[in-house]
């Protein structure tokens, strides 16, 4: 069930990067470590520590539940995640998206009042 969970996370990571046009090499570089373990930990063979979920949060501007996979962990065989799995988290993470969109456009109108 670890590997399971790893695989999910990485997944999640993967797509808040691409999402937000960063490369491997400057996340690494942010989080001061290798490109070769956000690799890892974008293909599940390692766990995302907690410092680092937090850490990655902030740097992305999710906030936490971003990454809780409970959800998708009793609901997707994660065998099956790249072709079930990747729709469901795309369609969570434009979600996620557009609820960022509206908290600048918010923030925005409280700065001009």
């Amino acid at each position: 069930m670890k590997s399971d969970k790893a695989k999910a996370l990485g997944y999640r990571l993967k797509m808040l990067r691409v999402s937000g046009g960063v490369k491997q090499k400057d996340l690494a570089k942010q989080l001061e470590v290798s490109q070769s373990y956000i690799s890892d930990l974008e293909s599940g063979r390692r766990m995302i520590p907690t410092e680092t979920l937090f850490q990655l949060a902030e740097i992305f501007s999710v906030g936490l539940d971003y990454f809780d996979i409970r959800q998708e962990i009793k609901e997707i065989d994660l065998s099956e995640c790249q072709e079930i799995g990747s729709s469901k988290l795309t369609s969570i993470h434009e979600n996620i998206i557009e609820l960022k969109k509206d908290i600048e456009k918010i923030k925005k109108i409280l700065q001009n009042n």
